[in-house]
């Protein structure tokens, strides 16, 4: 199931809270903007409106996010936009930020399955606010030309991840 916010806290933050209520394996979570997304170490992620912000629900399978990463560099591939992974958890184009990844993990309370969070963040299109005023950020519209539609890359990294 992929559902789809215009605005959350945090994806990450909105499955934490279903998991208790409802079945999240397989669920992805996206939102158009996040007011309070953030990345490793529990640093600031802006989040404005143009960007993806997409967390997916699964049973813990190791994942790193240096797999993750190579999972959304060929999705990002098969885009038309080229992208490279800076360790631990970066996605870079041309030395600009263009995304990130977190995963963070947690138990079921009643089941006590350990399940992963997986959240990615990417800058899709130029957006007021884009990499939170940082000049050294970059869009997927800055590298093709053009507004790229958020729920096509959403789709498609669900696609990717269906592969694995």
């Amino acid at each position: 199931m992929q559902v789809y916010l215009e605005s959350v806290d945090s994806t990450n933050d909105l499955a934490r809270r279903l998991l208790p209520s409802m079945p999240v394996e397989g669920m992805v979570m996206v939102a158009f903007s996040q007011t309070n997304g953030r990345g490793r170490l529990n640093r600031c992620w802006e989040s404005p409106k143009g960007g993806l912000y997409y967390t997916r629900v699964e049973p813990s399978r190791g994942r790193t996010p240096l797999s993750v990463a190579h999972l959304v560099q060929r999705m990002a591939l098969k885009q038309g936009v080229a992208c490279q992974i800076e360790w631990p958890n970066d996605l870079i184009i041309g030395h600009r930020k263009w995304g990130g990844i977190l995963i963070e993990q947690l138990s079921h309370p009643v089941s006590r399955i350990r399940y992963d969070m997986i959240g990615i963040g990417l800058n899709l299109n130029k957006g007021e606010g884009l990499g939170g005023g940082h000049l050294n950020a970059i869009s997927a519209q800055d590298v093709l030309g053009y507004s790229v539609s958020i729920q096509k890359w959403a789709a498609a990294l669900t696609e990717e991840f269906g592969c694995q």
